[in-house]
Order: C-alpha cells, then sequence, then structure tokens
C-alpha cells in the first residue's frame, strides 16, 4: 500500500520544528549551556549554527539526489552500502525514542509544576500524566498525520512567540554588551567546544522532515526548504533569546543562571509579571507534547523503513483507512512506556527525562557524522571540492563535541550512556549482518 502525499512545505517545516523543539530546548539547555561556556554561551550557538548548516546542506544534497525512504537509512546506504545504511537508520532510531522519552518526562513535569503553582503538590503524578499524554499523542499520530504535524507547529508557534517577547523585553530594558559573543575568560575556548555537546541537542531534529519524504508533495523542493528553513529560523531564535537571557542576568551573575532550575520563568518574573512566568511554564509543557508527537512520528517511519529493509515487513504495515504505519507506531509508544515505568519511576524525572535525551544526543550526533563522512566520500568520487570542504568541517565540527563528552570521564550515571548508545549500535550492526547474509544465501540458492 502506497503511502499519501498529503503533507506540504508547511508540515514538512512542522515536524522539524517539532523534534527540534526550540522552547524546550532553550528551557533545558540554557543552563548546561552556560555552566561549560560561561558568557560565551551565545557564541556556542552561533559555532553549533555553522556545524548543523553543513549537516543541513548534506541532507540536501542527498535528498536531492536520491530522494529516498527512511532519510539517514537512504542516505548511509547510498555511500555504504544497504549493512551500513540499516546501522545508521537504527542509531538514528534511538534518537527519535529517546527523545520522545524525554519529552513525555518533561510533558509530565510541566503540569506538576504548573499544578505547584496551583498549590497542589504531587511530584509522583508526572508518571500518569506522562502516560496519558502517550496515549493522547499515539492516537493523533495515528489517527491523521496532517492533523498531528499541524498541531505540532501551532503549539510550538505559541510557544515561542511568549518566549520571544520575553526576549525584547529584556533587551529593551537591560543594558547590552558584546562580550557573549566572544570566549569567557574564565572558561575559554574548551568552553564553547564542551557547550557545543548542548547546541547540538539543541538542533537535533531538524532532519524530521526527511522522515516523511514518501507523504510529502514535491519532497525534492519541500523537504530541502523545511530543512534549510527550520535551522537557519531556529538559529536566529536561539541566539537571540540565549544572548537576552545572559544579558537579563547579568554578565557578572552567571552562577545565578546556572542555579536556577528555569531561567525563563525567572526572567519573566523580573521583566514582566509572574502570571507571565506561568505563561512560560505552560508554554514549556505544550513544547514538550509537541515534540512528542514529532519524535513519535519519525521514530515509527524509521521502524517502518527498516522493516522494510528486514524483508519481513510487519512494521511496514499501513493502517488501512489513515495510511499510518500504526503497527510501528505501537511498537514505539509501547517501547515509550515500558521505558518509564521500569527506569522513569525509579529514578525521577529530570534524570530520567536528561538521561534519555542524552542517549539520544550521542546517537544523533554519531548518525550526523556519518551522513558527513557519506556526502564527503560522494563528493570525492565527483570530483566536487566545494562539497568536499563543506563535508570535511562539518565532521571537525561534530567531533569536537563527541569527543568532549567522552573524556574526561563523566560521572555516574552520565558515563553509562555512551556505552549504552554503543550496544545499541553493536546490536544493529549484528542484526543488519543476519539479515544482509540470508539474502546473499538466497541468492546463491537461486542460482
Amino acid at each position: 500500500m502506497n503511502q499519501r502525499r498529503n503533507l506540504g512545505l508547511l508540515e514538512a517545516i512542522s515536524v522539524s520544528v517539532a523534534i527540534l523543539s526550540p522552547t524546550i530546548s532553550l528551557s533545558f539547555n540554557t543552563v548546561f549551556t552556560v555552566k561549560a561556556a560561561g558568557v560565551g554561551a551565545p557564541l556556542s550557538f552561533l559555532i553549533g549554527t555553522v556545524s548543523m548548516l553543513i549537516v543541513a546542506l548534506c541532507f540536501v544534497a542527498f535528498e536531492r539526489r536520491i530522494q529516498g525512504f527512511g532519510s539517514v537509512y537512504s542516505y548511509i546506504r547510498h555511500a555504504f552500502g544497504d549493512r551500513w545504511g540499516y546501522v545508521a537508520g537504527w542509531t538514528l532510531l534511538l534518537f527519535y525514542a529517546g527523545l520522545a522519552a524525554g519529552a513525555l518526562g518533561l510533558a509530565g513535569n510541566g503540569v506538576t509544576v504548573l499544578l505547584d503553582d496551583a498549590g497542589v503538590r504531587h511530584p509522583s503524578l508526572w508518571l500518569p500524566v506522562s502516560v496519558a499524554t502517550l496515549g493522547l499523542a499515539t492516537w493523533l499520530c495515528w489517527r491523521d498525520t496532517k492533523v498531528a504535524v499541524r498541531g505540532m507547529l501551532a503549539l510550538e508557534g505559541v510557544s515561542v512567540l511568549i518566549i520571544l517577547l520575553l526576549a525584547v523585553r529584556i533587551l529593551t530594558h537591560a543594558p547590552l554588551s558584546w562580550a557573549p559573543l566572544h570566549p569567557d575568560a574564565g572558561h575559554g575556548w574548551s568552553g564553547i567546544g564542551y557547550a557545543l555537546i548542548f547546541t547540538t541537542l539543541a538542533f537535533g531534529g531538524f532532519e524530521g522532515a526527511t522522515a516523511f519524504s514518501q507523504e510529502t508533495r514535491n519532497p525534492k523542493r519541500n523537504i530541502p526548504l523545511a530543512l534549510i528553513g527550520t535551522v537557519i529560523i531556529s538559529a536566529g531564535f536561539y541566539v537571540l533569546v540565549m544572548y537576552a537571557q545572559v544579558m537579563g542576568y547579568g554578565i557578572s551573575n552567571m552562577d545565578a543562571l546556572v542555579r536556577s532550575d528555569s531561567p525563563l520563568s525567572t526572567l519573566a518574573t523580573k521583566f514582566i509579571s509572574r502570571r507571565y512566568a506561568l505563561g512560560i511554564d505552560v508554554a514549556v509543557a505544550c513544547s514538550a507534547f509537541a515534540c512528542v508527537l514529532g519524535t513519535l512520528s519519525a521514530a515509527a517511519r524509521m521502524l517502518q523503513a527498516l522493516s522494510m529493509q528486514n524483508k519481513q515487513g510487519w512494521f511496514a504495515e499501513l493502517n488501512a483507512k489513515h495510511g499510518t504505519p500504526s503497527k510501528a507506531l505501537t511498537a514505539i509508544s509501547l517501547s515509550c512506556l515500558a521505558t518509564m515505568l521500569v527506569w522513569g519511576s525509579r529514578a525521577g524525572v529530570m534524570p530520567f527525562a536528561i538521561g534519555a535525551a542524552t542517549i539520544g544526543s550521542l546517537a544523533l550526533i554519531l548518525v550526523y557524522l556519518c551522513v558527513c563522512v557519506a556526502e564527503l566520500v560522494e563528493s570525492m568520487r565527483s570530483g566536487r571540492l566545494l562539497w568536499m570542504a563543506l563535508s570535511t568541517v562539518g565532521v571537525l565540527l561534530l567531533l569536537w563535541p563527541l569527543a568532549n563528552n567522552l573524556y574526561p570521564v563523566p560521572s555516574f550515571p552520565d558515563r553509562l550512556w555512551p556505552y549504552i548508545v554503543v550496544g545499541w549500535v553493536l546490536v544493529g550492526a549484528a542484526w543488519s549482518q543476519r539479515i544482509h547474509s540470508k539474502d546473499s544465501e538466497l541468492r546463491r540458492t537461486r542460482v
């Protein structure tokens, strides 16, 4: 059964923006970025923008040449063969699933924060709220993809507008400085390099539209526009709001920003009102829900693509009425549910959300690195010197945060996350080898 091409440019952008979730990124990445880079946090986002633009251009180059099913899976397969393509798609699946689980935790936490503001304090309530959020998001993604992705954009659009208004208020009332566009004297360039871990995570998911290429009208035009447009718009938003947050706290007061549980809410209370700060909390919860919609949808499409390569095809089946990969979606949702019940209920909401998102981000850096390497190989084969240079710069910029995340060795339990990612990749490689060995045996038997 062919999937329906009922998504346009707006829906393609909606998917990428929802997975990227700029509101969540600024709400939770700000503290880690400032802790690493100090006053130079906005500079780390500028450098991260360059890195992500190069990665986006590599995605665009592949999409225009071989527009195929499964995005990264198709790109890496084209450059290095079926086995490596499967492993790349398998690794990207971990990012989508990890981010979905983390966003579910943040959605539940957002509701509990709002209840705390209303005087109702039940910290353990996040889990049933997250489970209910998962059920609603799964139903929306199963029922109508177009309605779901437009809902993503609406939720994220309102959230972004609320934060932009706060940023404008800060920049028109706080003293300004060029200091945030230079490395912090106490952290230096090494601090900028470590902060790139979090800026890469902030941009993570911009490629989400590629997972919907089979459902998008005129994909060779709309998918590249969605990718580049998402990165550029998000970059402007990130740099502006990060700069505003640094200026709002004051360049000599970064310790207070690092200690804050919610820098945006604190600044909203300081520069506007407590009621507006509540609006920020609502925006974060809405952004988390939009992220759940986007990541569940993208993870289901990736599992669908991998299932088709597996030749068994059970997860590749589409719902007869709605044309959505309902079985793949159900599998991803049940996996998220099990992860929340087993891990989240014991660790607590924030350790669970941060841990799941970190695992996903490490997988994502590997995937982006593979795409840049693949484009480098393709450009060398065809003698395209400009693309060779761009791909090389992209590889180097992505190795920078990856190295900083591996050494020095993080404290427990953060030191476990790289091993989980490596284990996941090895499982995917072993399964890929099994699949293609069977295919080879069948071909020899037929001959």
